[in-house]
This record gives C-alpha cells, structure tokens and sequence, in this order.
C-alpha cells in the first residue's frame, strides 16, 4: 500500500479561498503531502503571505492567484494558470465562501444577498 505522500506527490491542486481557515487547512495537508498547490482568493495580501508560509514547509510548492470565483472569467483563468504553471489539474476544491456576519438575513441588502449567491453558489458552479 502506498502512503499519501507517495501517491499525492507531485500532483496539482486548486484550493479557493485557501488563504483563510478550511481552505488554508486543505492547502497545507497537501503541501505536506508533496502537491502543488494553487491557492485562490480576492485579498493578494494575504494570499501572497499564506503561499508564503506554505512553501516554508519544504514538501510541494505553493502558488498565490488572485480571483473573485463570483467572476467565471477569472475562475476560468485561474484553472488555465494552474495547468500552464504545473502542467496538469488533479483536484479542485471549491472553498470559498462569503457571510456578512454583520447582517442577519432580515436586514441584509438585495445587493448583498446576491454577492452571497454569486461567491457561495456561483462559485461553486464555475469550479
């Protein structure tokens, strides 16, 4: 039987909303692992300094992309830069979410209520 790092080394994952939480956590189990890892999420900032943290690990390799998935333009770049980057895509996870915690549902804006749908719904579906 192989182990994870034998049979994941190597391989290319996309991770949305990897900067953060849930996905960060999905990013580092497969650094570790040996892939390379394609995190995706609006804030370049913290973006930048997730994959950073992540290459520190020394396994796989890590990459930064900059994306709103609610824009299906750039969910499609962001699988066309991983495959021209590592040459293959094994797996994406589509992570990433968004609540305005500071609303509850009754007094939450049309126009929020749609980013909501557009990045956790849309997103999803442009994955």
């Amino acid at each position: 039987m192989r182990s994870i790092e034998e049979e994941m080394k190597g391989k290319t994952a996309v991770i949305t909303g990897g900067n953060t939480g849930i996905g960060y956590g999905c990013a580092k189990v497969f650094v570790e692992a040996g892939m390379n890892v394609v995190i995706a999420a609006r804030r370049e900032d913290k973006g930048e300094k997730a994959a950073e943290e992540l290459n520190a690990l020394g396994k796989g390799e890590c990459t930064f992309f900059q994306c709103d998935v609610s824009d299906h333009t750039q969910v499609k770049a962001l699988v066309e830069f991983a495959v021209e980057k590592y040459g293959r895509l094994d797996t994406m996870v589509n992570n990433a979410g968004y609540n305005p915690l500071h609303f509850d549902a009754c007094d939450m804006s049309i126009e929020s209520y749609q980013q909501v749908l557009a990045t956790n719904l849309m997103g999803e579906f442009y994955g």
